[in-house]
C-alpha cells in the first residue's frame, strides 16, 4: 500500500511539475528569494522652509545626515554625509537605509535671514517603505524657526 501511495504521488507530482509548489509574490510581483540581509537604499529629497513663511525655501542650510544614538544619556548622531540646500531651499540625498536624523544648521548668517539649528528623526517619514522594493523615494518636508542659536560659554578649565 505505501508503494502505491508513493508512486500516485511521484505521478502527480511529475505531471503537475514542481513548480507549483512553494510560495508566490504579493500584489503580482514574483517572489524573491535573497540570501543576505536585506538593503534598502532611499532617495530622501525635500525642501527647508521659513516656520513664519512657510512657502518660502531657505538655500543654504547645511544638513548632516547620521545614524542616531545615545552615549551617556545624551542623545547624538554619528555623522554620514553633509549636504547644502539649493537657492530654493530643495535638498536631495541618498541613503542606504538604517534609522536616520538629520541636523539643520544656518551657516550664512545674515545673509538668508539666521534660523535656530535643529534635529529631525527621518524614522516616521520611512513608514511603509519595504525593503523588497529596491529604491524607495522618501519626500521629508522640514521647517526651522527664524532666531539665533544660543551662544556657547566656555567652561572654565582648572589645571
Amino acid at each position: 500500500m505505501k508503494k502505491l501511495v508513493n508512486r500516485i504521488m511521484a505521478g502527480l507530482l511529475a505531471a503537475l511539475g514542481f513548480s507549483t509548489v512553494g510560495c508566490g509574490g504579493e500584489n503580482g510581483r514574483p517572489q524573491i528569494v535573497e540570501y543576505a540581509p536585506p538593503l534598502q537604499w532611499y532617495n530622501i529629497k525635500g525642501k527647508v522652509t521659513d516656520a513664519s513663511q512657510p512657502e518660502a525655501g531657505i538655500p543654504g542650510i547645511r544638513m548632516i545626515f547620521g545614524y542616531p544614538y545615545v552615549m551617556n544619556g545624551v542623545n547624538a548622531i554619528y555623522p554620514r554625509d553633509t549636504v547644502y540646500t539649493a537657492a530654493d531651499g530643495t535638498y536631495r540625498y541618498e541613503s542606504d537605509g538604517g534609522p536616520l536624523a538629520v541636523v539643520l544648521k544656518d551657516v550664512d548668517g545674515e545673509a538668508n535671514g539666521s534660523f535656530k539649528s535643529d534635529t529631525v528623526d527621518l524614522s516616521p517619514f520611512f513608514a511603509g517603505a519595504e525593503w523588497i522594493d529596491g529604491v524607495n523615494t522618501v519626500v521629508a518636508d522640514l521647517t526651522l524657526q527664524p532666531g539665533q542659536d544660543p551662544e556657547l560659554t566656555p567652561i572654565p578649565f582648572d589645571e
